[in-house]
């Protein structure tokens, strides 16, 4: 969660997320990707 509320909410860059985080690059954009499409299921059941 905390991946894309820096990202998506707060508008910061991966890189930025990465070092507040202390994690690569590689593994927030993992992380962000997993979080997308778990909302996007939530929100696609939610509101069907």
């Amino acid at each position: 969660r905390a991946v894309l509320v820096l990202r998506d909410v707060e508008g910061l860059s991966n890189e930025d997320v990465a070092e507040i985080l202390e994690e690569s690059v590689p593994s927030v954009k993992s992380r962000l990707h997993r979080a997308r499409m778990v909302l996007r299921e939530q929100l696609t059941r939610d509101f069907s």
